[in-house]
């Protein structure tokens, strides 16, 4: 068998070339296979992992030279037709900073043989990194040789990359359910490191050399993680947490902090990182200074919090936030002022400005993205860390929140995303900014509730049954967390005079088309609408019977679950209402013929759907199509409930209205 030494210079290859070195790789004798027992619960599953191995190795090579290398070793027990359809291939990913070293599988048959995987038939694609646009991704495909239900295949994977890992989570369980999982960590001896077991995880066992300090950990019976959608699985399962601390020089003459281990230290570091340029000109050092005058000219004597407001408003309105070219994210605050646009990051940089300016006390508040998992105090950590947000204390002495915007959401003051809310976040801020100590206070995040997210619409269609026209007037509004999501998506897609800008209806954009500016206030309310002219899309079944078919018309976003266990409990992003109102008019006198059969009223704990439908009079029908999700959680024994209410939601997608003359 051959192991798959793959080196840079296979990454600069084109997509139809692979060369590789190659050493010849000795599996361990394979065992015929025995059989296995499979707990109860793991009995429905397509495949199963029988054992993984999986290392961290961190070694310093020279000073301030790292190596990091994660390999993984797994043997999978294909059960069924599915698994083997989804689990005799697999797909992985190398670039530059993080390069496949090793790619070797095999195939043990349940005689014990063997079926070699063949380096020939491993396949590389190059493509453009989706993170990096000036750096390409090569992607291998490995298709396991000559599998059968019953076999078992195994296969090694190995990253190397010389960027050092100062800290992460590790989950034993995978994709797959495991009968036994194992992780080695193996760190240099020049680092000191933390390391927490979470949620009932048992502490590793520690072996230690003249190199190297060895963690490790060995667990059975691991639940899956696969289709577990919705779910902060670090909430329910054991794992642990590792930070690389400090750094010891070779001959003990030097200590550096590596990984911060307090609130304080994360504090600066950030600040540290957000602050201004040196200006490239004397132009641009001067605008910030103008910019700032000229926004709060005739506002002076107002409270601080009021003009600080003034000089939000400005920048959502006149600073486009987009990705920036290389040479551009080394400009100063003036730069983007002046020529109008910005990123994440300097508008970060430039709302610290503004609270330095005006000498306005301010708040540092450090998150972690909802599915990441839970912020810790008790182990504080540079990998815990998703990014930040601003706090401000206004005149009342409330506590009122700025975050930046992005490139395809624009907050508003005082808004936080759905990935911030029902998370908790540190608050950290220091009387001044030279100061060794910082006030840290933990703040819980309210989601909000699904009767401020909403989306409604009202759509009136006249049908012409003599021409085959209708015409429609379609109006519609959103609110809340999914309005922002929403909005920027809808006004490029009214500039550009196409697309939608709704998940329902999806008609080509007219002239009568609007969206109107977004409110400011909470919850951000923004209506939108058009008039349309189309083919009827009434079908003619016979001289006196027309049918509509209602995909295209009532099209919810549901939350679909569809596997028959849950393992997690669910996590919405946020919860909602969406509600479509439709009034159907006609040229002729018709009978609705099966709207009985259409009505629908699911009342749930955790959500409702209602699908009513009646005839007003001889030539009008109304429609009432409305989902609610009422919270944002719901435990792993209700799921049932979003199948249900799924499951409703399509077989009235899928269902026509019988119209009769």
């Amino acid at each position: 068998m051959w192991l798959l030494k793959i080196s840079l210079f296979v990454l600069c290859l084109t997509p139809s070339v692979i060369l590789a070195q190659t050493t010849e790789h000795t599996w361990r004798e394979a065992d015929k296979i025995t059989e296995i027992s499979i707990p109860e619960q793991f009995k429905q599953e397509d495949a199963i992992i029988i054992q993984k191995d999986e290392f961290i190795r961190i070694e310093v090579l020279s000073f301030y030279k790292f190596k990091v290398t994660e390999t993984t070793i797994k043997r999978v027990k294909i059960l069924n037709e599915n698994g083997l359809n989804v689990f005799s291939t697999f797909y992985t990913r190398s670039s530059s900073s993080r390069r496949v070293t090793t790619i070797d599988a095999r195939t043990i048959k349940a005689d014990g043989s063997v079926v070699d995987f063949n380096a020939n038939d491993l396949k590389q694609i190059s493509t453009q990194s989706k993170y990096e646009l000036d750096r390409e991704v090569d992607e291998f495909r490995v298709a396991i040789p000559g599998v059968e239900v019953g076999d078992v295949v195994e296969y090694i994977i190995s990253f190397e990359t010389d960027r050092l890992m100062t800290g992460r989570d590790v989950i034993l369980n995978d994709y797959l359910a495991s009968l036994k999982s194992n992780f080695t960590l193996s760190v240099s001896n020049r680092f000191t490191t933390s390391i927490a077991s979470r949620n009932g995880l048992p502490a590793p066992e520690m072996e230690e050399d003249m190199n190297f300090k060895h963690y490790k950990w060995s667990m059975n019976d691991l639940v899956p993680l696969n289709q577990e959608y919705f779910a902060i699985v670090t909430n329910e399962i054991p794992y642990l947490s590792f930070a690389l601390r400090q750094y010891i020089s070779a001959t003990n003459s030097r200590v550096d902090e590596i990984s911060k281990s307090s609130w304080v230290d994360l504090y600066d570091a950030y600040l540290f990182t957000y602050q201004d340029k040196l200006a490239s000109g004397v132009e641009d050092s001067k605008y910030f200074d103008e910019w700032f005058l000229n926004t709060l000219k005739g506002n002076y004597d107002r409270p601080k919090t009021d003009q600080l407001f003034l000089l939000f408003m400005d920048i959502s309105e006149n600073l486009e936030v987009k990705e920036l070219s290389p040479e551009d994210s080394e400009k100063s605050i003036g730069f983007f002022l002046k020529h109008g646009y910005i990123d994440n990051k300097h508008l970060k940089i430039l709302y610290r400005k503004i609270f330095e300016r005006f000498e306005l006390p301010y708040h540092v508040c450090f998150y972690r993205s909802k599915y990441d998992g839970t912020l810790d105090e008790q182990m504080i950590a540079t990998h815990m860390v998703t990014d930040i947000f601003y706090g401000i204390d206004d005149a009342n002495g409330d506590l009122r929140f700025i975050f930046p915007s992005t490139s395809s959401v624009n907050f508003h003051f005082d808004e936080l995303p759905w990935f911030v809310q029902g998370t908790t976040v540190a608050v950290v801020s220091k009387k001044q900014q030279d100061a060794l100590k910082a006030t840290t206070t933990l703040v819980r995040i309210p989601s909000n509730s699904y009767k401020s997210n909403y989306h409604k619409s009202r759509v009136q269609a006249s049908f012409n049954l003599k021409n085959g026209k209708q015409e429609i007037s379609w109006r519609g509004s959103y609110a809340g967390t999914i309005s922002s999501l929403r909005y920027k998506k809808a006004s490029n897609s009214l500039k550009e005079g196409k697309g939608s800008f709704t998940e329902n209806l999806k008609v080509e954009m007219t002239d009568t088309a609007f969206v109107s500016e977004q409110s400011t206030e909470f919850p951000y309310k923004f209506a939108y609408g058009a008039e349309l002219d189309t083919t009827s899309e009434l079908i003619q079944i016979d001289d006196s019977t027309y049918s509509l078919e209602l995909d295209h018309w009532i099209n919810h976003k549901t939350i679909t679950l569809d596997r028959d266990e849950r393992y997690f409990d669910v996590y919405l992003p946020y919860a909602y209402s969406d509600e479509l109102n439709y009034y159907l008019t006609f040229d002729q006198d018709i009978e609705l013929l099966n709207g009985s059969e259409l009505e629908t009223s699911l009342s749930l704990t955790y959500g409702n759907y209602v699908f009513s439908i009646k005839q007003v009079n001889s030539r009008t029908i109304s429609i009432l199509s409305r989902l609610i999700y009422l919270t944002d959680y719901i435990p792993k024994t209700e799921f049932e409930q979003l199948k249900k209410i799924d499951s409703q939601v399509k077989k009235i997608n899928k269902s026509s209205l019988l119209l009769g003359l």
